[in-house]
């Protein structure tokens, strides 16, 4: 047994953590701002983006969306395996999101787990949207998408970020796809671009990812419950998240 360790302080206090997950403690109903880091309800994370960041794939992105950070990486397309067997007029997308083990407060195991492959799958989702796979026919494209930090908004900041690393690679798409998550609290008001703590706390959580040029919904992932007027009121929020990711992303498609 190790008996070496190192000697803890004689006190200690609750972390702020303990204090959170209570629904009650997202709003300050005085100044009608975020309990967490004090935005507005509409008022989203700064959000930085850099490309080209992996040089052995073909296309790759860096994202930040306030303390959420990952990386994208697309490889491909190579040859679906399938010898033998009925030729596949359309290609198929691969993804992955591995959330890394130190990501979050709690440490993760190596293994994938079940929420991993559950975001995994609704990425997939999203970029068949938009993807022309009859450009790569009877092959397989890569998407994998590494979480350095998870402090809410995961899904959305992947689809954004595979969607560039996608044109970056010069995979021809129907659209840009951008996606912005919303959350809605116990007093029926919506919070657009969650932190984890807002994302674990609130009633219903919702993930929308817009095709930037035609305005057209891709996808729409519900968690939860939610009212009509709530969802309604959530997706016009995020659709206007989306337009202004947009415009921070254009000109890196566009240089």
């Amino acid at each position: 047994m190790e008996r070496r360790r190192f000697v803890g302080p004689e006190g200690s206090v609750k972390p702020l953590k303990s204090l959170l997950h209570d629904p009650s403690n997202l709003i300050n109903t005085e100044t009608l701002t975020r309990a967490v880091d004090g935005r507005f309800p509409e008022q989203m994370r700064p959000f930085i983006i850099r490309p080209a960041v992996i040089s052995q794939a073909k296309g790759s992105c860096y994202l930040e969306l306030g303390k959420t950070k990952l990386t994208c990486a697309f490889y491909g397309p190579r040859a679906s395996g399938k010898i033998g067997k009925t030729f596949l007029e359309q290609g198929n997308i691969y993804c992955e999101i591995d959330l890394l083990p130190f990501a979050s407060d709690k440490r993760r195991p190596y293994q994938r787990e079940g929420e991993e492959q559950e975001l995994s799958k609704q990425l997939q989702e999203a970029l068949e949207t938009t993807v022309r796979r009859e450009t790569f026919p009877n092959s397989v494209v890569d998407v994998y998408v590494n979480v350095i930090e998870d402090d809410g908004s995961v899904l959305a900041a992947s689809i954004t970020a595979a969607s560039l690393a996608l044109s970056l690679a010069g995979i021809q798409q129907l659209d840009t796809l951008t996606a912005c998550s919303a959350v809605f609290t116990s007093s029926s008001i919506s919070l657009i671009d969650p932190t984890l703590f807002e994302q674990n706390s609130a009633s219903s959580h919702m993930t929308v990812a817009l095709m930037a040029n035609s305005g057209e919904i891709a996808q729409i992932t519900l968690v939860g419950p939610c009212e009509d007027i709530l969802m309604k009121e959530g997706l016009s929020l995020v659709t206007d998240g989306c337009s202004a990711i947009y415009e921070q992303v254009k000109p890196i498609l566009l240089s």
